[in-house]
C-alpha cells in the first residue's frame, strides 16, 4: 500500500512541477514585459498583463510549496478558468488550456489526496471526533457528542435549559453548583 501511495505523490509531484513550470515561466514573461505585445493587443490586456503575471507567479508558488498546495490548486484553478473565458470570449481555441486545467486537478488528486475530503460521503461513525477546547465532553463539529446527541439535538436542549433557568429565576452559575453538589 505505501508503495502505491508513493507512486501516486510522486506522480503528481511531476504534474504539479510541469504545470508550476509552465505557469512561471509564462508569469515571468508578463511581469517582465517579454509577452509579444501584439498577442497582448489581440487579447485587450494591455495594463493588467502584469497583474495577471503576478498572480499567475504566485498560484504557482502556492501550488509547489507542500504546506500551501491546496491553496495553490484552488488559486490555478482559478486561473485556468479565467484563461478558457478569455479565450471562449475572443472565439480562440481552448483546449490547452483545458488540458493544463484537468492535469492541474490529476495531479492534485494525486498529491493531496486530502484536498479531496469534502467530496466523499463517510458515515458518522468513521468520522474523526475531536474535544471541543471549551468542553471537553463536546466530540462536537456537528458529530453525536458524549451525550450521543447531535449538534442540533444539543443546541434544543441546551435554548430549553437557558429558557427554563431564566423563567425560574436562577443563574446559570447557581445550577451549575447544584450539579456539582
Amino acid at each position: 500500500m505505501k508503495a502505491n501511495r508513493n507512486w501516486k505523490t510522486i506522480a503528481g509531484w511531476v504534474l504539479h512541477g510541469l504545470i508550476g513550470g509552465i505557469m512561471i515561466l509564462a508569469g515571468s514573461a508578463k511581469v517582465f514585459g517579454l509577452f509579444p505585445p501584439e498577442e497582448v493587443a489581440k487579447l485587450g490586456l494591455s495594463l493588467p498583463i502584469q497583474v495577471i503575471g503576478l498572480g499567475e507567479l504566485a498560484s504557482a508558488i502556492l501550488l509547489l510549496i507542500p504546506r500551501t498546495s491546496s491553496l495553490g490548486l484552488l488559486l490555478t484553478s482559478g486561473f485556468w478558468g479565467g484563461a478558457i473565458c478569455l479565450h471562449m470570449s475572443k472565439a480562440e481555441p481552448f483546449v490547452v488550456q483545458s488540458v493544463f486545467l484537468l492535469i492541474t486537478w490529476f495531479g492534485g488528486y494525486l498529491r493531496v489526496p486530502g484536498a479531496f475530503g469534502s467530496f466523499t460521503i463517510r458515515s458518522e461513525s468513521k468520522q474523526v471526533r475531536r474535544c471541543s477546547p471549551r468542553n471537553p465532553g463536546d466530540r462536537g463539529l456537528g458529530l453525536a457528542g458524549a451525550s450521543g446527541r447531535s449538534r442540533e439535538q444539543r443546541a434544543w436542549h441546551l435554548s430549553e435549559e437557558i429558557g427554563s433557568r431564566e423563567a425560574s429565576g436562577s443563574s446559570g452559575r447557581e445550577s451549575a453548583q447544584r450539579r456539582s453538589a
